[in-house]
């Protein structure tokens, strides 16, 4: 009898890994997290004076995504620019495929008063990353933001747990609307090869985003 039982056990406990198997293990499913991001121009002050900047929901910087590797992320991009418009994700790995990495040739850019959600799994990957509009020099005027991709508990790290994160950018600014920055480019391309990309005004350093208002 007791062999019997034994027996009925490991029966049982096959029949329930082998579902485990064939569903998926549904209980331990990688979560999704849902943004909407609208894309505008806003007024910001990356040099001292007022100018135009490119935000994400009223910030610039944009928002910082927190997240833990294997999560997925569908991020809803509304753009309010009166221009094309892609979001590229710097450094993430996009596996099987890459028809969510946002730049020109694996994706169509998005048209003014237009939206594109992006959809894609942060696999197997930590660290420190950041997005940015990857066309006709809107990262000159802003868009972009930062990634922090954490570990799992299940995974420990090689270090001490830090206190805290402090995001930092450092940028080129321009005086100058992105706009005209490629305007010039396309002139200069013309006349001279060697020097076509516009000289920045100032190297700034950003901590945390600022709203239109106040950044």
């Amino acid at each position: 009898m007791l062999c019997a039982a034994q027996h009925s056990r490991r029966v049982s406990f096959f029949y329930l890994l082998a579902a485990c198997l064939l569903t998926g293990g549904s209980w331990a499913d990688d979560p999704y997290l849902f943004f909407d991001w609208t894309v505008s121009y806003l007024r910001g002050s990356p040099l001292g004076g007022r100018q135009q900047v490119i935000g994400i929901n009223g910030q610039f910087p944009g928002p910082i995504l927190n997240i833990t590797t294997n999560w997925n992320l569908v991020i809803n991009v509304k753009n309010k620019l009166d221009e094309p418009l892609l979001l590229t994700w710097d450094g993430l790995q996009h596996r099987k495929n890459s028809w969510q990495d946002g730049v020109s040739g694996t994706n169509c850019p998005i048209p003014a008063g237009w939206n594109w959600t992006y959809q894609f799994q942060v696999k197997d990957q930590i660290g420190s990353f950041f997005y940015f509009p990857s066309l006709n020099f809107q990262r000159a005027a802003g868009g972009y933001g930062g990634i922090i991709i954490n570990n799992r508990d299940v995974i420990p790290l090689p270090f001490a747990v830090p206190d805290g994160d402090i995001v930092l950018f450092i940028s080129d600014c321009y005086t100058k609307s992105h706009k005209v920055s490629i305007d010039g480019v396309s002139s200069l391309l013309v006349v001279n090869m060697a020097y076509f990309i516009p000289y920045p005004w100032l190297t700034s350093v950003y901590g945390e985003a600022g709203t239109e208002e106040g950044c």
